[in-house]
């Protein structure tokens, strides 16, 4: 897919991926190594490109998505949505990402990671008011990537999503 105008920056999860989060954590208080090197390479394009602050998403899958609830987490004011796909982390951060416009994918035959752990963090995001979006994929295992990522309605959606 190309979208004209748009930078996309991949692999998340190579950078995100690689720590866990205990529950009992606090998001900020993690080890913020991979986090601060996507902040960095953030502003690094925001610095050398000509960027629209107020439409920068993020998005990943599998432990790439746990990264993209873990940014979006950490850093709400600095996205104007979220993509979450077959990605997990705590349902008690809920509350820490408003009423950011966030939509969460997740196949229902998922054995690497539970789609109730989707199923939580929706309802948690539900609970505090937040609109969220939630695509379960019937007969989908782990890789519901193909088919979240392969919808023009993903883009569309993207596309009307802006920062007030």
């Amino acid at each position: 897919m190309i979208m004209t105008g748009r930078i996309i920056v991949l692999s998340l999860c190579i950078l995100l991926g690689l720590s866990s989060v205990s529950a009992q954590q606090s998001a900020r208080k993690v080890e913020l190594k991979p986090v601060l090197e996507i902040q960095y390479l953030l502003d690094q394009i925001e610095e050398e490109y000509r960027v629209d602050r107020s439409r920068v998403w993020v998005a990943g899958l599998s432990r790439g998505g746990y990264g993209a609830w873990r940014m979006a987490i950490q850093y709400p004011e600095r996205f104007a949505a979220l993509v979450a796909v077959c990605g997990e982390t705590p349902d008690h951060y809920a509350a820490w990402l408003g009423d950011m416009p966030i939509w969460v994918f997740h196949g229902e035959d998922d054995r690497t990671i539970s789609v109730k752990e989707s199923d939580e963090m929706v309802a948690a995001l539900r609970k505090n008011g937040n609109p969220v979006r939630y695509t379960k994929y019937p007969n989908t295992g782990h890789n519901a990537w193909d088919q979240a990522f392969s919808d023009p309605e993903l883009y569309t959606w993207l596309m009307a999503q802006k920062k007030k």
